[in-house]
């Protein structure tokens, strides 16, 4: 017998703290958005246990009472035995929940205060706004993977069942091990899904505190991608999109970080996705631009003994106040080792997002124009640098 909060979230609030607790501090937008997520939720739920306690030892002491008088209703031969047994259960339910709810009293205001100092590390990244939005894909994922490690259980409990089923009965045995074969046939790709989606981002982040330690002066905050206003005939294809998307890589930080966007949404991504094979004009193609003028540059640079010099010769395009700049992937390596990287991409897309961002302030100092006065992006080498208004 055990009583069931009414009114205070307490193992909500448990369960997305220990959560918070295993998040590390955030490195970029992505883990940002789960951090701050996370943080709202368990600023939320404290408040909620915070105001709720009061009510909540009314919703309790309502409960005792009407359970001891349902315990008062059983009348039979021997009944008072098992009166005894009801009523002892009752008082350790009271009392657990009492110690609970006085618990919740000293420390939900703590917790509230590490969610607060957790969020303010994920604000140097988003606003409160966007993790706020970022919750419900949150909580789909923590879902997610709280659903797999129960068909996990379920398949391993059914397996031991199984097994010792077999000493007794071998056709119950069999249908155990039968059951827990189905439902691991069922799941199975669901877990490797999983399973590979948390090795890319464990790649990942570790790659990030790599280049983080190697280039640290050039951290900056990432701004928000501009969202992208949609027609009502294409929304279906967002949809399909999204759901493709969410199904290939699992996690939504994988494939932003993966398709070097910043969306907070997997259908924000979609549109990102549709908007580049359909709205985005190729820059290879483009032939309103000035005729393509090759520029050579050379650098040097020493540091004790060792003297690093780099010698490469850029694709550049001019259209009015507008760059546009094309790198095959040798000369991107080229120039990453000079500006000092260890390892380097096999392919452009898994360039980092701070890779780019590095390249294209080391183009725009080498052309001689400021990085801060234009907006830049990249796709697959192409580095363009529009001007800001």
């Amino acid at each position: 017998m055990g009583y069931a909060f009414q009114v205070v979230p307490f193992n909500e609030l448990l369960s997305s703290s220990n959560e918070l607790s295993r998040l590390e501090k955030p490195l970029d937008r992505h883990q940002a958005l789960k951090v701050g997520a996370c943080s709202i939720i368990v600023i939320d739920h404290s408040d909620q246990c915070i105001s709720g306690i009061s009510e909540e030892k009314r919703c309790l002491a309502a409960w005792v009472r009407n359970q001891r008088s349902a315990v008062r209703s059983v009348r039979y031969k021997g009944a008072s035995s098992m009166r005894g047994a009801l009523n002892a259960d009752i008082s350790n339910a009271s009392d657990r929940t009492k110690s609970q709810l006085d618990w919740l009293r000293g420390n939900a205001p703590e917790l509230r205060r590490t969610a607060e100092l957790r969020l303010q590390e994920a604000s140097r990244f988003v606003s409160i706004d966007e993790a706020r939005g970022y919750i419900q894909t949150y909580q789909r994922e923590i879902t997610k993977i709280k659903s797999a490690k129960q068909a996990k259980t379920v398949t391993i409990s059914f397996l031991i069942a199984g097994l010792v089923s077999l000493f007794g009965s071998r056709l119950l045995g069999c249908l155990l091990f039968l059951v827990a074969l189905i439902i691991f046939l069922l799941n199975r790709d669901n877990w490797n899904s999983i399973k590979e989606a948390e090795r890319t981002r464990q790649s990942q982040i570790h790659e990030m505190k790599q280049e983080l330690a190697i280039a640290e002066q050039f951290e900056s905050e990432l701004n928000p991608a501009p969202s992208i206003q949609t027609d009502e005939t294409i929304k279906q294809s967002i949809v399909a999109i999204a759901k493709d998307l969410e199904r290939k890589h699992v996690f939504l930080e994988v494939a932003c970080r993966s398709l070097n966007s910043m969306a907070v949404s997997w259908e924000q991504l979609a549109e990102e996705v549709l908007s580049d094979m359909t709205d985005l004009p190729s820059i290879a193609h483009n032939t309103s631009r000035e005729p393509r003028a090759e520029q050579a540059f050379y650098t040097s640079s020493s540091d004790g003994d060792n003297e690093i010099s780099l010698s490469v010769r850029v694709a550049c395009e001019r259209d009015i106040d507008d760059y546009y700049f094309r790198l095959d992937l040798e000369q991107a390596h080229q120039i990453m080792r000079y500006l000092g990287y260890k390892r380097m991409p096999r392919e452009w897309m898994t360039l980092s997002m701070k890779a780019e961002e590095r390249i294209s302030r080391f183009l725009a100092e080498q052309f001689g124009i400021s990085y801060e006065d234009y907006y830049w992006s990249s796709d697959e080498g192409e580095f363009k640098a529009e001007l800001l208004d």
